[in-house]
């Protein structure tokens, strides 16, 4: 469980850039142990200091490791305890977006790679028929030119 002085020190390390240290002891615990009443007291004096560190360490979350869902837990403190921070909606709907749009953009490039490769093999008669139902996938593949270069298609 969190403590206010696990935050403490993850927001030291936040203030001097150390993002290794921020990183390792943040994904240490789970997202939803940032919501400690110990904790929420901290996050009520320095509202404006947490939003800070929150967008910062949602703009270097690694997105092939942290689920959707603990990116919104991060996002439910502007519902209670930030609310008050000007324009905490949008701040919030903002980092949900950008995250969404990184974890997106990482899991299509992994997902478009592979799938170009396998529009390579001979062997694959409907490969590039088939890819066309990955939604975004296609657009990309569409636009590297693996769809339209495929001798089957």
């Amino acid at each position: 469980m969190l403590t206010e002085a696990d935050m403490i020190e993850a927001i030291n390390y936040y203030r001097a850039g150390d993002d290794d240290k921020l990183l390792e002891l943040f994904q240490r615990f789970d997202f939803y142990d940032w919501e400690t009443p110990e904790c929420n007291e901290w996050k009520k004096h320095h509202a404006q200091e947490f939003s800070d560190f929150i967008q910062y360490v949602m703009a270097i979350l690694p997105t092939t490791s942290t689920p959707m869902i603990n990116v919104l837990a991060l996002c439910d403190n502007y519902i209670d305890l930030l609310a008050h921070v000007p324009a905490a909606p949008d701040l919030a709907i903002q980092m949900i977006v950008d995250f969404w749009n990184r974890k997106r953009a990482a899991e299509e490039e992994d997902v478009a790679s592979y799938l170009a490769l396998l529009i390579k093999n001979p062997d694959g008669e409907r490969v590039a028929e088939i890819a066309q139902g990955a939604i975004g996938i296609a657009n990309k593949l569409q636009g590297d030119g693996h769809l339209s270069a495929n001798p089957n298609h």
